[in-house]
């Protein structure tokens, strides 16, 4: 960061009506301080970006402990404001100019460059220190998988389930798994299993993924057969089921348990995964 200051506007400069400093200019931030000299109550400002004023008048009163240690009054002098993007984008240089609201004076000036753009950049390849995989889904759409952080093995994390590409719900890895411990894959822990909603989504092949925050994801494919009985209203929650459930809509009565989930017959299912 470049940063200029006028001579009215001095770190503690003798004579002068302010003190103050700018402590940090970027891309979106301005942040610094001002004080006046002959009274204890906080300053009001008129801060402009780039010529633009940043809102109206702007009370200089955030509490800052080094101001205090330094035994600038009660510290209640400082000002963080941010830059709204419209003004900085596609620019190289952000010109921050402080003035007195009351008198017009300009107390502070700063500048900002932004650093040079690389070409040709080469960028570093994601981190990919979780391993997931599915198992296998069952006959009636429960999915058993595992999922192991390779930097602690015995971690318990988050993964995103998504069904067709699509975000469903979060799922961890907290169940037993003996055989991951006995290969010394998982401290112990490490296995999933969740219900899917698949027959809510009518026949066909779904794709259902595990996406960790920090690894490959994970896919397998599942062929529905037969879909469960219709509902009245796609808008209905099944399960807490958030996903759409297509054109499945009927003026059928809904049964009075589990929103006729044992009409759902047990259909095989074929499984591809690519992992």
């Amino acid at each position: 960061m470049k940063l200029k200051l006028r001579s009215r506007a001095g770190f503690r400069e003798e004579g002068a009506m302010q003190e103050g400093h700018i402590d940090l200019i970027n891309a979106n931030r301005v942040v610094g301080w001002v004080a006046p000299r002959d009274r204890a109550e906080p300053q009001i400002l008129n801060v402009s970006v780039n010529g633009t004023r940043l809102g109206r008048r702007i009370v200089a009163d955030i509490f800052r402990k080094d101001l205090l240690d330094a035994g600038i009054g009660d510290g209640r002098f400082g000002f963080d404001l941010r830059i709204p993007s419209d003004l900085c984008m596609d620019v190289e240089t952000i010109v921050v100019e402080v003035v007195d609201a009351i008198t017009g004076n300009r107390i502070l000036e700063g500048t900002w460059t932004a650093p040079p753009k690389l070409e040709n950049a080469i960028l570093p390849e994601p981190q990919t220190y979780q391993k997931v995989r599915i198992d296998y889904v069952s006959e009636d759409y429960e999915m058993f998988a595992w999922a192991v952080d390779t930097n602690d093995k015995t971690m318990v994390f988050e993964i995103d389930l998504l069904i067709n590409g699509e975000f469903y719900k979060k799922v961890y890895n907290d169940r037993s798994r003996g055989d991951l411990r006995r290969k010394n894959v998982s401290g112990g822990l490490g296995g999933i299993q969740t219900k899917l909603p698949l027959e809510w989504l009518g026949p066909g092949v779904h794709e259902v993924s595990l996406r960790p925050s920090h690894g490959t994801a994970c896919s397998i494919e599942v062929e529905v057969k037969q879909a469960c009985a219709p509902v009245p209203c796609c808008s209905i929650a099944i399960h807490n089921c958030p996903l759409p459930l297509l054109s499945y809509q009927s003026t059928m009565p809904l049964k009075t348990s589990k929103y006729a989930s044992n009409d759902c017959a047990a259909i095989p299912r074929g499984r591809h995964r690519f992992c």
